[in-house]
């Protein structure tokens, strides 16, 4: 039986076509499944409520993509990090039946940030250390946490980021405004499925105000978001 709709697969972060190995992705169809569900296991589970989504990449492997949420419009997925490069093809069968399919480019990173609006737009998912006293905890480039003493005439101001699709990045760097910087960590935030962390030292002279931010990998940008520098 031939599918009854095509598929649109974009990154769920920033809504962009392009994506990465180990990345949460979201696709977009129509009469996918007839009702919404969540999954309620960890690790994810590959069937949801008869539905699953398949991969098959540039090299002919074959993948059981993880489900986050299925509904009649739209599958949250996570692609796997093993997945090759290159043009993938994707399928979505209920049971034994093909309900719908297309194709997804996969490349080494594919940075996004997600944003407390969902839309890849306004204010990112982040969060800040500010501690003038006490000692910082930030994640080391190996992913293990340590400690940070501020000096005693600087205060360690961490900012911590959120997206998915740069765990793998080669060389990432990050804007604010027209600064340039250099994260300590990049990499698998290391609880939830497919989330990626960078950690940033934010320079004491940063500028303050409403700053435009977004992260330079591998030749990729990010989606561009707001951040609120204070002065």
């Amino acid at each position: 039986m031939a599918p009854s709709t095509a598929l649109v697969t974009v990154n769920a972060a920033s809504y962009a076509p392009r994506l990465a190995p180990g990345a949460i992705a979201a696709l977009f169809g129509t009469k996918l499944t007839e009702r919404a569900q969540v999954a309620a296991t960890i690790p994810l589970p590959t069937n949801l409520d008869g539905l699953g989504v398949r991969l098959i990449d540039s090299q002919n492997a074959v993948f059981s993509a993880p489900l986050f949420f299925i509904s009649p419009g739209q599958i949250n997925y996570l692609l796997p990090d093993q997945i090759a490069l290159g043009e993938a093809r994707i399928f979505v069968i209920r049971e034994t039946e093909l309900i719908a399919q297309g194709t997804l480019l996969i490349t080494n990173s594919a940075p996004a940030l997600f944003t407390f609006s969902s839309n890849g737009k306004g204010i990112p998912t982040a969060l800040t250390t500010f501690d003038g006293e006490n000692f910082a905890s930030v994640t080391d480039a190996k992913g293990g946490w340590r400690t940070v003493e501020p000096s005693t005439d600087q205060r360690a101001n961490f900012l911590l980021l959120f997206g998915t699709g740069f765990r793998h990045a080669k060389k990432l760097r990050v804007q604010i405004g027209e600064v340039e910087l250099k994260p300590v960590y990049v990499g698998a935030q290391g609880i939830l499925a497919g989330l990626d962390q960078i950690n940033l030292a934010l320079p004491p002279d940063l500028t303050g105000g409403l700053v435009k931010l977004q992260i330079i990998s591998d030749g990729y940008t990010s989606n561009v978001v707001q951040l609120q520098l204070a002065d």
